[in-house]
């Protein structure tokens, strides 16, 4: 599993994370979890879900070389035969778009009956 590494301003504002599945009409949930450098525990950020697809990361300060969760679920409506999905998760600070990616665990398949998880990685430095 790789981790993304994204880049942010020191002088800049807030950060926060974007899930969706904008491609597709798919429901999805999850968690995103921060961790310290070491990989101990630090805060949970917060949770998405289709209708609520925003989270906020933290300040410049909250997010400098900590490393980031995402787990998430694309939710089965017993598709038969099963749709596509696709996963897109978006990161900005101060409203502004720093990075776009479909995790590569996950993000990007066919649903049928079943649900699939998707995990996402990223370091965010300034």
């Amino acid at each position: 599993m790789s981790t993304s590494a994204i880049k942010i301003s020191a002088n800049g504002g807030p950060v926060t994370a974007k899930v969706s599945c904008p491609r597709f009409p798919q429901t999805i949930v999850g968690v995103i979890w921060r961790y310290n450098p070491d990989e101990t525990f630090d805060f949970r950020c917060g949770t998405f879900q289709t209708d609520s697809q925003i989270v906020s990361l933290g300040t410049v300060t909250d997010t400098d070389g900590k490393l980031f969760l995402i787990e998430g679920a694309v939710l089965n409506q017993n598709d038969n035969p099963p749709t596509p999905y696709e996963i897109v998760v978006e990161i900005f600070q101060d409203g502004n778009l720093l990075n776009t990616e479909v995790p590569t665990d996950g993000g990007k398949g066919n649903i049928g009956d079943k649900d699939i998880a998707f995990v996402y990685h990223f370091t965010l430095n300034t």
